[in-house]
């Protein structure tokens, strides 16, 4: 692959950006009800800029397109939170071959959730204790009730309820 001198970050219209083709139909992977959060539109648009300085869009151009070949879930947020014209920076990557965008590709669709996902709602409510306030112009939910979080995450309040007990129980 080309060295990161030679990459340029672009604004690029959020729907000016498509999927790269050959992992078009594996992309559905990163539908909401595979994440935890189902509620992307709790998420503010400030938090979508903080995601795409540390998970940018990388894309490379092919017939005067862009398709995106990692940041595929930044990108499906954004789609849900920012509107269609809306300017997002694109790292682009001349030069890569179909077989390198493929690799890039199904690395982000494989690797990205293997390393980056949490084990479970009790883990993101122990997190946004610990960010308090700092959280709150990125989504309602870093300070809303345990009960409007769980409805969120998709899972039980009993879950969430408990594990808030038992924090209280061990001291702070």
């Amino acid at each position: 692959m080309k060295s990161a001198k030679n990459d340029v970050v672009i604004q690029v219209p959020l729907h000016d950006v498509s999927i790269l083709e050959c992992v078009e139909e594996r992309h559905q992977l990163l539908s909401d009800p595979t994440f935890l959060l189902q509620a992307i539109e709790r998420i503010t648009p400030a938090a979508i800029e903080l995601l795409l300085k540390m998970h940018p869009i990388l894309a490379i151009q092919r017939r005067r397109k862009i398709f995106c070949v990692s940041g595929f879930r930044v990108l499906n947020i954004a789609t849900v939170v920012l509107g269609p014209e809306t300017p997002v920076p694109v790292r682009m990557l001349p030069g890569l071959s179909e077989a390198q965008a493929t690799e890039l590709a199904l690395a982000d669709l494989f690797l990205t959730p293997l390393v980056f996902s949490v084990a479970g709602a009790e883990t993101i409510d122990t997190i946004r204790q610990h960010a308090g306030n700092c959280a709150a112009g990125w989504t309602d939910l870093a300070t809303c009730p345990l009960n409007q979080l769980s409805k969120a995450l998709g899972k039980s309040v009993a879950s969430l309820y408990y594990n808030d007990r038992k924090k209280r129980k061990s001291g702070p």
